[in-house]
């Protein structure tokens, strides 16, 4: 009887063994405390890198939560997440050619033209096809404290072909007239984007396409400027909006991509010496 009291004791007291208490996760990020600080992670902020990933769903997908940018590639993780490339893949990027990236460029989207271009007009939302076959999406350029120059030329104008040796540095043609802007352009300290809106034929019917941008590129070859093709089919295409009579026509717009300075009949070059007193004053005077 003694034995089975024992027992019977015995079994009581393992049942009532008290559950396994879980670690505890401070921050709610899936990582416990004890995890964070071998990562190094802050255990009071469920997302330490400030990218909108959750450090826990940072690890689990094998991103780097100390890292906004895992790849190094120039685009944040969560960037790469929204536009389907890999964020943990340095040759999975955004844009080839590396350009700037906008999240909040979809309040632009509803940007119309109102049939002039002149001071104060807002560009309207565009994407057009690039020099490496993507589609560049005008607004990722806006927000990012940067002037913008949108150069609309055709492939068989020579003053078009003169400017883009410049920007390539295969001449000095402007360097005295301009001489911030390329360094500027270099440095990413000012956005210039070439429109190509015809090709080498001239024969009035305005159509390049992408092996024809690459040939611009190859041919002018500057890393820093997104060299596009204008698309005909647009019912806003750029050239029919920015081109001012004659190639190449130079708009400056600010960092809303919001015109500034248009070629006036005095001086057709005029957004590019107010880009000029931008760099070299701050302001275009």
């Amino acid at each position: 009887m003694f034995r089975i009291s024992i027992a019977l004791s015995l079994a009581l007291l393992a049942g009532c063994e008290p559950e396994e208490t879980a670690a505890p996760d401070s921050d709610d990020d899936g990582l416990t405390d004890a995890e964070e600080s071998d990562l190094g992670t802050d255990p009071d902020n469920a997302d330490s890198d400030g990218d909108t990933i959750a450090d826990g769903a940072e690890v689990d997908a094998g991103l780097d939560p100390l890292s906004v940018d895992t790849d190094d590639d120039s685009y944040q993780d969560n960037w790469e997440q929204t536009e389907g490339t890999d964020p943990t893949d340095a040759n999975s990027v955004i844009y080839q050619g590396l350009w700037p990236y906008n999240p909040d460029k979809a309040q632009y989207a509803d940007r119309d033209w109102n049939g002039t271009i002149g001071i104060g007009d807002e560009l309207p939302y565009f994407t057009f096809l690039d020099q490496f076959g993507d589609m560049l999406s005008i607004y990722d350029l806006a927000d990012q404290g940067k002037p913008v120059v949108i150069d609309v030329s055709a492939m068989w104008c020579g003053p078009c072909q003169n400017m883009a040796k410049w920007l390539a540095g295969q001449n000095d043609s402007f360097d005295s007239e301009f001489p911030h802007v390329k360094d500027a352009v270099e440095n990413g300290d000012a956005y210039w984007v070439t429109i190509l809106a015809d090709d080498l034929t001239n024969d009035g019917e305005n159509t390049v396409d992408g092996d024809e941008v690459q040939q611009w590129y190859h041919t002018f070859e500057d890393p820093n400027i997104p060299v596009l093709a204008d698309d005909p089919d647009e019912n806003y295409a750029l050239n029919n909006i920015l081109q001012q009579n004659a190639f190449p026509s130079m708009v400056l717009f600010d960092e809303t991509l919001t015109v500034q300075s248009v070629p006036t009949s005095a001086n057709f070059y005029q957004p590019v010496y107010d880009l000029e007193d931008v760099l070299a004053n701050g302001s275009a005077e």
